[in-house]
């Protein structure tokens, strides 16, 4: 289970937003840091569209990923800076509920009308793995060397999920699934524990799925 899992070099998570000098400071403060020490230490800047920037007044979102050895010295660093900031622990970030509230329509998912849809892991999982050339197994089994671990050590970041993308055809009154992007992505939420997970579709995805009762 994903809430179960440990890891002993991220232990707290810090968010904080980039839009002030005092935040840009805070900012070099924590690089230096992260600089010094390395291990232990994960840093990264999720930047905004110019959309989502003209919304928010926001440029970025720092993250900062740490063992609590660090807590004192980073919380520090956010206080002097007078950063408000957003703590959350691994076990709570890694948590099934924080994960699937993460994953999103990309942008371009957004501008072409796709659809963020919540289907059940099983019913998909089965016709998935009638194609067995292009489904991830157990574990990554199958799939690109190295993606599926790639997987866990993005969601450590914090930042929102693409949605895989899921795509749904009809021939001689049967069903089928293929996925466009995200297989490694769906197939370690699978693998943790994720009874029901949000796909990008089509509305022609979406109709079948709905016809065939994939929810």
């Amino acid at each position: 289970m994903l809430n179960s899992i440990k890891s002993p070099a991220f232990t707290s998570h810090y968010k904080f937003n980039t839009d002030s000098q005092n935040s840009e400071r805070a900012n070099r403060a924590l690089d230096k840091l992260y600089r010094h020490e390395g291990r232990g230490f994960y840093m990264d800047t999720e930047f905004y569209t110019l959309k989502e920037i003209e919304q928010t007044g926001v440029y970025c979102t720092n993250t900062v990923s740490a063992d609590n050895g660090y807590d004192e010295m980073i919380e520090s660093i956010l206080r002097q800076n007078n950063i408000k900031y957003k703590k959350t622990s691994f076990d709570e970030l890694m948590n099934k509920k924080n994960i699937f509230s993460r994953i999103k329509l990309s942008e371009y998912d957004k501008e072409t009308h796709q659809k963020l849809v919540v289907l059940d892991t099983k019913k998909v999982d089965e016709l998935l793995a009638q194609e067995p050339d292009c489904y991830v197994g157990y574990k990554g089994k199958n799939g690109i060397s190295g993606r599926y671990e790639g997987v866990e050590e993005y969601i450590k970041t914090g930042n929102d999920i693409d949605a895989t993308i899921l795509y749904l055809s009809e021939s001689n009154g049967k069903l089928q699934a293929s996925i466009e992007d995200g297989r490694h992505r769906y197939a370690y939420f699978r693998d943790h524990g994720m009874d029901k997970i949000p796909f990008s579709m089509s509305e022609e995805s979406l109709q079948l799925a709905q016809k065939y009762n994939l929810f």
